[in-house]
């Protein structure tokens, strides 16, 4: 029985030794944040282009006028041979097609 509580204080000794040992030991380290950089990365400048848009739906043989009409900005590579840019195109022609709003516009060449 003797054996068994030696054994029990002497493991209990070396428990509470290893965790001061522990505590000591992460305390002295120095508690230093890695520095982190930061890139800043440019926003490559995009080339847009006002194209002439349905601001509502238009039926079809509607005479347009500005009140039908507005613009949006997109980026020059999505700009498609047709798209009206001048409003100045489009007032007074009629609508080759029923438009939806806020569509890309088509119209008829004719006045």
């Amino acid at each position: 029985m003797r054996r068994g509580r030696i054994f029990f204080i002497i493991a209990l000794i070396l428990i509470l030794g290893l965790g001061a040992v522990a505590i000591f030991y992460f305390r002295g380290l120095p508690t230093s944040t890695p520095e982190t950089t930061t890139e800043i990365v440019e926003t490559p400048e995009v080339d847009m282009v006002s194209v002439i848009v349905a601001t509502q739906q238009i039926p079809r043989g509607y005479l347009l006028n500005e009140t039908v009409l507005g613009t949006i900005e997109i980026p020059r590579e999505m700009f498609i041979e047709g798209y009206f840019t001048d409003m100045a195109q489009v007032v007074g022609r009629q609508a080759k097609l029923d438009l939806d709003g806020c569509g890309v516009a088509r119209y008829s060449r004719r006045p």
